[in-house]
């Protein structure tokens, strides 16, 4: 009789769940084997291609372009006649001095103002009424609570 296992499994099931689960893990470790030696496989490659390791040197034989013979061009001699160019006497332009006219300023009278006195702030002037400081009757307004505003 199976015995119940401490979260309630069977160990029959247990056994083939450990079982598949290893035997995925074994796959994977052969699929990155796989990777690895792909991996090296090809780094040893490039080295040896980028180092030149393991091949015969290739001489390269220089290249020679073809030279392209043009016949020699002679440019004329051309004379050109002298040009005379006749001398222009312009003449000189009198440009008419410009007197600016001076500006008459009127002398304008400014009222004096009237400063402060420069001792601070003016002193505060009692009212010329008596305030009332009897009690008021509130009893003309109806009573509102607080919670009415």
């Amino acid at each position: 009789e199976p015995a119940a296992h401490s979260h309630g499994v069977v160990p029959s099931t247990v056994l083939v769940d450990e079982q598949s689960r290893r035997e995925r893990l074994w796959q994977k470790v052969q699929v990155l084997e796989h990777l690895r030696r792909l991996y090296k496989k090809y780094k040893t490659a490039y080295t040896e291609e980028y180092h030149g390791i393991g091949k015969t040197p290739i001489i390269h034989t220089p290249v020679v372009k073809p030279t392209i013979l043009r016949p020699e061009v002679i440019t004329p001699v051309v004379e050109r006649p002298t040009v005379v160019r006749p001398t222009v006497i312009r003449p000189t332009v009198v440009r008419p001095r410009v007197v600016n006219p001076s500006v008459v300023r009127p002398t304008i009278l400014r009222p004096s103002v009237v400063r402060r006195p420069a001792n601070g702030i003016p002193p505060v002037i009692a009212p010329d009424y008596d305030y009332d400081y009897s009690e008021y009757d509130y009893g003309d307004y109806p009573a509102y609570d607080y919670y009415d505003y």
